[in-house]
């Protein structure tokens, strides 16, 4: 491996070719510990994020804007589903975690309730219940609901509150989005729900919302599996949404 040149050692051609081997080896555990704190400063990942279109709407997509701005080295995807496949696809591990509502069937999952999710009533706004303060499940008796598809959070908390109230409504009228259910809704065929929280990002211009006695309330929050731990960026994404939670709970009152 050495030569002895007077008073001088030196590589041999085995050595060289060996020390190239060992610098790089060197090298890439060096790059390796770099990116590895790149990682823990949060200058560098990758987080896989699920939520429902009523909080990709608003909430979540500003804390991703937020995420975006302080930490610019993040690569982030970000998919719509409903609730029940949130869960499905967080269990496995699909995504870094789901921000949805609460399910029981939701094994090696941890939840991490952030808060409650009133639905309100909207009317057309020559409904007879803009005249009152707060409306009742009774009242929709024999109305004409404008709902999303079976299997969504909303279709399913609206359907045991109507059942736990014994009401039932004439007809329902099925659409794929709560865009098109408000203009139904504007255009003075039947009634709709909507997430609380969702309000203020949604074009209710001729239309008005009500508060329902007793409401539909959905346990919203974020699913991670249990035997993962989060990775620096999750963890961030995670803090700043709590604090945009609680800033659009104050902004509609329900801090």
């Amino acid at each position: 491996m050495f030569d002895r040149k007077s008073k001088r050692i030196c590589l041999t051609q085995a050595g060289e070719a060996m020390h190239s081997r060992l610098k790089l080896g060197v090298d890439m555990i060096s790059q390796a510990c770099d990116e590895a704190r790149a990682f823990a400063r949060i200058e560098m990942g990758q987080i896989k994020i699920g939520t429902l279109p009523s909080l990709a709407l608003g909430v979540v997509t500003r804390t991703l804007g937020h995420l975006r701005k302080a930490h610019p080295g993040i690569v982030v995807s970000l998919r719509e589903e409903t609730s029940q496949s949130l869960v499905e696809m967080a269990a496995s591990g699909e995504f870094d975690l789901s921000v949805c509502t609460f399910s029981k069937a939701s094994g090696g999952l941890a939840f991490e309730h952030l808060f409650d999710d009133e639905l309100l009533l909207v009317v057309a706004q020559d409904h007879p219940a803009t005249r009152l303060k707060m409306s009742r499940w009774t009242a929709l008796q024999g109305e004409t609901l404008v709902v999303t598809p079976h299997r969504t959070s909303m279709r399913e908390h609206l359907s045991a509150s109507l059942a736990a109230h014994g009401v039932s409504v004439s007809e329902e009228i099925e659409v794929a989005s709560t865009a098109t259910a408000l203009a139904t809704v504007r255009a003075g065929v039947g009634v709709t729900f909507i997430s609380h929280i969702a309000s203020p990002e949604l074009d209710l211009r001729g239309l008005v919302t009500k508060r329902i006695r007793d409401p539909a309330v959905r346990r919203t929050g974020i699913y991670r599996r249990i035997d993962r731990t989060p990775s620096p960026a999750s963890e961030k994404f995670s803090e700043l949404l709590r604090v945009e939670v609680r800033q659009t709970l104050a902004r509609i009152g329900r801090a």
